[in-house]
């Protein structure tokens, strides 16, 4: 039924583009930029969309990694872009939603300079450590930091980031004294969690890969509901923490100016690429689950989940500078 559903609004969606001077679109290569590390879950989602509409386009899209300083970067050079389809963001909830309440001397709003194209998907975090962890459950986790408080670290991406946040978030849930070490990208911060450099970090589902090949192992999933891909995996609420809960999300925006009939025909082009069986069994063989929202259901997104961030950043007293 939900699925049924997508599709009408995607023929609604090409019904209304078709005709309009955007019909052609692109006339050129489209750049797509990431602000992050290329290996990143974001990189990950943005590489997969990329082949598909080069494919369904006949021009290249190019992704393009802008990592560092909380993605910032990457989201101005698309606000500054012409607002003509060929520069688009592929970003996460940090440089879109969170970080406006982390720095105070932004030169661009993502929030308000940018428009919304589509959720492409939706994740929840996942705690890992390594295996030579003696922890099996997360109780057990909390008790180790708890027998050496201060000792002890997990990895971020970056302060902000919802790694850094999750972190944050079973730091107070659990009482505990941790130590936030940042690393640049995801496979960074997994590497220096093998290395036993930290002693966990909360990593989309594409960290099972790492974990069915023995070289991690997962306690916990930050989610109400448990995760399909591991149903063996409990929640975080199952596990004493029902506040601990924090999902990573993906979507696509646009230079603020560019016309909405615009990004509907770029929104059904993407939507017909990640709903393709072969693309969401692939994603969702990754711990990715496809949304593929219009644009007005990601501006409401985006909206609401600012709102949440920023409470909860303010809580913290985080200020990056």
């Amino acid at each position: 039924m939900k699925f049924t559903f997508l599709l009408r609004l995607i023929a609604i969606s090409l019904l209304l583009v078709a005709g309009t001077p955007f019909a052609q679109f692109p006339a050129r290569p489209v750049k797509l930029v990431v602000p992050a590390g290329a290996g990143g879950p974001t990189d990950v989602v943005a590489r997969v969309l990329a082949n598909g509409l080069t494919e369904a386009w006949g021009k290249q899209v190019l992704v393009e990694n802008r990592p560092g300083a909380g993605g910032n970067p990457g989201a101005e050079v698309v606000v500054r872009a012409a607002p003509d389809g060929h520069t688009l963001l592929l970003g996460s909830a940090g440089p879109i939603v969170i970080n406006m309440s982390l720095y105070p001397n932004l030169r661009v709003d993502p929030r308000r300079e940018l428009a919304a194209i589509s959720q492409l998907t939706s994740v929840p975090l996942v705690l890992f450590v390594a295996p030579e962890n003696p922890a099996r459950t997360l109780a057990d986790l909390v008790r180790q930091v708890k027998e050496r408080p201060g000792q002890l670290n997990y990895a971020s991406t970056g302060i902000g980031t919802m790694p850094h946040l999750a972190g944050e978030l079973l730091k107070r849930q659990a009482g505990l004294d941790l130590v936030q070490v940042p690393y640049k990208a995801v496979p960074a911060a997994v590497a220096a969690l093998m290395a036993g450099e930290v002693i966990a970090f909360f990593d989309t589902p594409t960290g099972f890969a790492n974990a069915r090949a023995g070289k991690l192992r997962a306690l916990a999933v930050a989610a109400k509901v448990r995760f399909s891909g591991a149903p063996e995996v409990p929640t975080t609420a199952e596990a004493g923490y029902p506040g601990l809960l924090a999902d990573s999300w993906y979507g696509l925006l646009a230079p603020l100016q560019t016309p909405r009939e615009l990004r509907l025909k770029i929104h059904a082009d993407v939507a017909k690429v990640l709903l393709a069986p072969d693309t969401k069994a692939r994603l969702a063989s990754l711990g990715f689950d496809v949304v593929a929202s219009t644009p007005d259901t990601f501006a409401d997104t985006i909206a609401s989940e600012s709102e949440r961030w920023a409470s909860f950043v303010r809580t913290l007293g985080i200020r990056m500078e």
